[in-house]
């Protein structure tokens, strides 16, 4: 009997190490990605004259988000795989909004911010496509964070034009740092054997 004793409290150890884990991949990769993108549009922005190749920065800065995602699941191969298509689905499904945007506003300059909308909706599909699971909920704060303050970012940009952008950005930034802590603390959580939240 105190042998399977011993073997409960050591799948119990495995589950709370498994939530811990998975939590702080979670927060490393809210910071991760935050802290790139600030980091390279930070810069692109100070040379206006390179948006004339706006495709080209794009395509950098995916192919900055691929090497990202190469460096960062390393550090992740132990966590749950989870199925692509759903990744690829919550990405392409919120597309429509820069359209949906430059339409109901008329506006060049909220269509150029409309990114901020697309990455809330993007995150808030992550967390639905994936039912929810415990690693997500991060996803669910930052997406939460980012809708509740879009109607700030389009007005600015009908009021300020492309200056939102930088607005956008920081709103982002942030809102990816609160998910990060909020990932962290339910790691915390896990290892303590409490429930996340």
């Amino acid at each position: 009997m105190v042998g399977l004793d011993r073997y409960a409290e050591l799948a119990e150890l495995a589950g709370r190490m498994r939530g811990y884990f998975e939590n702080v991949v979670t927060a490393v990769n809210f910071f991760t990605y935050g802290m790139l993108t600030g980091a390279y549009f930070s810069v692109v922005w100070g040379f206006p004259e390179l948006w004339e190749y706006r495709y080209a920065v794009l395509a950098g800065f995916t192919a900055l988000m691929v090497v990202a995602y190469a460096v960062t699941s390393r550090f992740a191969s132990r966590a749950p795989r989870v199925e692509v298509w759903r990744w690829v689905a919550s990405f392409l499904a919120p597309l429509p909004v820069f359209y949906v945007v430059a339409v109901a506003t008329g506006s060049e300059a909220a269509a150029a911010s409309a990114w901020y909308l697309y990455v809330g909706l993007f995150l808030l599909l992550v967390y639905v496509s994936f039912g929810g699971a415990e690693w997500s909920k991060p996803f669910l704060v930052a997406s939460s964070t980012m809708l509740a303050t879009y109607p700030a970012v389009l007005y600015l940009s009908l009021a300020r034009g492309y200056a939102a952008n930088l607005v956008a950005l920081g709103l982002m930034l942030a809102s990816y740092y609160a998910a990060g802590i909020y990932a962290l603390r339910r790691a915390h959580r896990a290892l303590e054997g409490g429930v996340g939240g």
